[in-house]
């Protein structure tokens, strides 16, 4: 599309006046120096029916409640991943290559197949759920956690289905009482509910004085931060800053997670390249750890790579234009849908050499151009530090473990779906432990 319409082009979403940006440096112009213009994200029923009427974090649309309940995430971030999260972040990738380990050939075994997806899921949320509320999902062991899991799993499939009438004024009103018709069986609802309610509640009746200067976790981070607030509207905006947090910290990680594996397969010499690195660094003997960072310079370029050949988030999260402004020779009139094309600028070739290559050497060679799945400015991802821990830890240590091959030789097939995020087909691997 940007060899074809340039790096600025205009579509009619429905009713929605789209701008669609592929220029990485106008993107971070938009998203830092003219944030406060376009800081908002489009009103849409699926946006309001996910977000509880904008009264959590991600979707919120007042600025006053943004800035406060931001500060709030951001302070506690740094509270609460140091004590619960980056405590347990080496028990849940010995748990990954524990369940990784059952499948393969280890001891002489017979070698079965290993469907990375709900193992990584698990991975992942299984830190969310430790920064929210110390708790961690055991899929195969309580009924209750797996029907919560898979609630995550259709939220993410609902999210990631364009509905028309989200788009259509005429049919919003629709959409919107369908909504409101079936509150209690949609799946946000259901997930709030029945599983982060009974959380939060537990919390509520069992916080002290001493919690609010050595939380257990973020549920109690929130309830300390929001005592000026009345109780019913303390619990709604917890619970669903809560689940803002499950969604956003579940899927970019797991997705790339996932697509490293794909990557891993039809690349055997790479694989090979960033396991030997491993082991000159690390040795055979301990697991990869973050201190290892700086010394593994092509584990970091193979993460870079995945993530930008595959972007998870190809469209970003879209924006909306409050006045009209003129930035770089482009009008931008107000109340347009703005959407940073992340795909197209991961697959340009202004900005990359050979960019339908998967080649991790660029980024040894190649200075940093600024591309970024986290996003920019003042609603850009405030848990990238932690996702970007993940994945060194969970690909560093899933290479440095195991060789991982196609089950028949062939290539996995790398075209994606595209949804919510851009995810690859379900595949199964054969892993060989090392």
């Amino acid at each position: 599309m940007h060899e074809k319409y340039g790096p600025v082009y205009r579509v009619w979403m429905g009713d929605f006046y789209t701008i669609v940006i592929n220029d990485i440096e106008l993107i971070k112009k938009i998203f830092i120096q003219h944030s406060d213009i376009f800081i908002n994200h489009p009103d849409t029923p699926t946006n309001r029916h996910y977000s509880n009427n904008y009264n959590g974090l991600i979707f919120t649309r007042d600025m006053d409640k943004w800035t406060t309940r931001r500060r709030i995430l951001v302070s506690s971030l740094q509270k609460i991943k140091m004590k619960n999260v980056y405590s347990q972040l080496d028990v849940f990738v010995n748990q990954l290559l524990g369940s990784m380990k059952q499948h393969s050939d280890l001891d002489g075994g017979d070698q079965t197949i290993f469907y990375p997806r709900v193992h990584i899921q698990q991975f992942t949320m299984n830190i969310i759920l430790q920064m929210i509320m110390n708790k961690k999902v055991q899929v195969e062991q309580e009924e209750g956690l797996k029907n919560f899991y898979d609630m995550i799993n259709l939220a993410f499939i609902d999210l990631g289905n364009s509905k028309l009438s989200d788009w259509v004024y005429i049919l919003q009103p629709f959409l919107s009482v369908y909504y409101k018709v079936k509150t209690d069986s949609l799946v946000p609802n259901v997930i709030k509910n029945q599983f982060l309610r009974k959380e939060y509640d537990e919390h509520l009746n069992s916080f002290s004085d001493e919690y609010k200067e050595n939380p257990r976790d973020f549920i109690d981070v929130l309830i300390n931060q929001l005592q000026e607030s009345d109780q019913q509207e303390k619990a709604q905006v917890c619970l669903n800053i809560c689940l803002d947090l499950i969604f956003a910290g579940v899927e970019t990680v797991s997705g790339v997670l996932d697509w490293s594996f794909v990557y891993l397969v039809n690349n055997p010499m790479i694989q090979q390249i960033a396991y030997k690195e491993l082991v000159d660094v690390v040795g055979k003997d301990r697991n990869v750890k973050l201190s290892d960072r700086n010394s593994t310079p092509y584990l970091n370029a193979f993460i870079k790579e995945v993530c930008r050949i595959r972007v998870v988030g190809p469209l970003g999260v879209p924006r909306t234009c409050s006045e009209d402004i003129k930035i770089d020779g482009y009008l931008f009139p107000k109340d347009a849908q703005i959407i940073p094309n992340l795909y197209g600028i991961a697959l340009n070739s202004n900005y990359w050499e050979n960019p339908l290559e998967f080649d991790p050497s660029r980024f040894l060679k190649q200075q940093n151009n600024g591309f970024n799945i986290f996003s920019w400015g003042p609603r850009n991802c405030p848990g990238q530090q932690l996702a970007n821990d993940e994945l060194y830890l969970a690909i560093g240590n899933i290479i440095k473990s195991f060789e991982v091959s196609s089950i028949d030789g062939n290539p996995i097939d790398d075209t994606g779906v595209f949804a919510l995020s851009l995810y690859p087909k379900p595949f199964p691997v054969n892993l060989k432990s090392r």
